[in-house]
């Protein structure tokens, strides 16, 4: 049987912190192409009819498989052609009616309130509308 390496002596950390000088900070590079509101969208579609979700065909192969499973369990069906999306170079395109997604969303939120009445589910997984106030606006 082989034998197992001594430890090796790890010093307990201090407590110490060493940051970098702001002025070593880049500006951040944003892509006037893919800005945050627009990844994940199809170009071309109507989403006042349609809603959509994407697989990033970049992922494990098992992961694909189980997203492509848990989309057409949803009713989503795969978009056919060769769909654009921003911010995915390599992706699947899935849609469904919006009425469809509106009634798929209202029955989930009905479960959650029902488990959460149960006391199943905490109180926590129901949608309630959150207030931010900035810092500036709160002493005004």
């Amino acid at each position: 049987m082989a034998r197992k390496p001594a430890p090796v002596e790890v010093a307990p950390p201090t407590g110490e912190i060493e940051l970098p000088d702001k002025a070593s900070f880049a500006p951040p590079k944003i892509d006037e192409d893919v800005d945050a509101k627009g990844v994940g969208k199809v170009q071309g579609l109507d989403y006042e009819e349609w809603a959509s979700a994407v697989i990033d065909l970049n992922m494990a192969p098992d992961r694909i498989a189980r997203e492509r499973v848990r989309l057409s369990r949803k009713g989503y069906q795969k978009l056919g052609g060769s769909p654009i999306v921003r911010g995915f170079p390599n992706v699947e395109a899935w849609v469904i009616p919006r009425e469809q997604w509106l009634a798929n969303r209202e029955r989930r939120a009905e479960r959650i309130a029902a488990a959460v009445d149960a006391g199943t589910m905490s109180e926590s997984a129901l949608h309630t509308a959150q207030i931010v106030r900035s810092r500036a606006s709160a002493g005004k």
